[in-house]
């Protein structure tokens, strides 16, 4: 993936902030310090699609399950996490057809990447369990970065396609 140069926020381009992910395996602190900055963004007005918290709205099991592993994450409750990691993956699929969730399904499966990375390497979730409801392709595709938000305006900066 390829990161924007220009965006500097609290002293850390995209591009500074993928080498820095990139030149180490993330420990167990660095990953819980990008899951945060996931969870920080997520729920931003500009991030998630309109209306998605009526009960009635397509995108509204998707946002929810999404919740659903942030809650579980922040109780240390992760052995649930793998079921709702194959729950928020089937409802990208779903929603992938929806220009307006483009943005917030590229951040939630890169968050859901770095979830998985998280339990795989430092948490006791039976490997089994993580095999039979994580992909492959998600369990391989190792730590992720969260966008970044400027803490004085709540813009979210993203990666460049």
């Amino acid at each position: 993936m390829k990161y924007s140069n220009d965006v500097l926020i609290n002293g850390e381009t995209f591009q500074e902030r993928a080498k820095r992910v990139e030149s180490l395996p993330l420990g167990s602190k660095e990953s819980k310090g990008e899951l945060k900055k996931f969870h920080s963004c997520l729920n931003q007005t500009n991030l998630v699609p309109d209306q998605c918290y009526k009960m009635s709205h397509r995108d509204y099991p998707m946002v929810c399950y999404t919740n659903q592993i942030i809650a579980l994450y922040l109780s240390n409750n992760y052995d649930v996490i793998p079921l709702f990691i194959s729950r928020v993956l089937s409802q990208l699929e779903r929603n992938k057809d929806q220009p307006n969730t483009e943005k917030y399904r590229s951040v939630v499966y890169d968050y859901l990447c770095m979830m998985a990375y998280f339990l795989l390497n430092f948490c006791t979730v039976d490997k089994d369990t993580i095999d039979a409801f994580i992909p492959k392709k998600v369990q391989k595709a190792g730590p992720r970065l969260s966008p970044l938000i400027d803490n004085n305006t709540q813009e979210i900066s993203f990666k460049e396609n």
